[in-house]
């Protein structure tokens, strides 16, 4: 969905198909065990191709997972396990 479309009609999200992922699982790109950005980014094109327009990411941001990364430490940078 282009920004242009997003910004014309506040409801876009009643014809979003929206596909929730957590980062660590979906795609890894280097072979380490997890999943991150990187491979995120490469399946984009696929999502895009199951006609997914919108994602949900679970918590992707530094935590000591005390609580499935919901116990977010810094809501300003990403987990390293996750890339750069």
């Amino acid at each position: 969905m282009e920004t242009s479309q997003l910004e014309d009609d506040p409801l876009w999200y009643k014809d979003a198909l929206i596909y929730e992922l957590h980062v660590r699982a979906f795609y890894d790109s280097d072979a380490d065990g997890g999943g991150d950005f990187r491979g995120l980014i490469e399946k984009l094109p696929y999502l895009q191709e199951l006609g997914i327009n919108a994602l949900w990411l679970l918590p992707f941001y530094p935590s000591p997972l005390r609580d499935d990364g919901y116990d977010i430490a810094d809501y300003t940078n990403v987990n390293p396990m996750y890339g750069t």
